[in-house]
């Protein structure tokens, strides 16, 4: 039977319900800010994926020197962009 929604009893024997506790968890009292996430494509993801690309293409020596063709896009236009294919010996178009 249940008494006030935290004890079972079974006979003689007391069945509490288990207390939970979040080990580092704190309480938050504080309003959170809730701004939207940013999403999409960061320069730094494709500044990832293209190193990625020049490791599969360095794995052909037929390639070196090769010209990286890119649809003008801000993002493949950027500085960081063009010294990681630059400094691998590849050109931008």
């Amino acid at each position: 039977m249940l008494t006030g929604g935290k004890e079972q009893r079974a006979g003689d024997i007391i069945i509490e319900e288990p207390t939970i506790e979040y080990a580092g968890v704190e309480e938050s009292t504080v309003i959170e800010n809730n701004k939207p996430v940013a999403k999409g494509t960061t320069t730094a993801h494709f500044v990832r994926y293209i190193n990625e690309l020049l490791d599969i293409m360095d794995m052909d020596e037929s390639l070196m020197g090769s010209y990286l063709v890119m649809e003008y896009c801000t993002i493949y236009k950027s500085h960081p962009t063009i010294r990681k294919i630059e400094g691998r010996d590849y050109r931008v178009m």
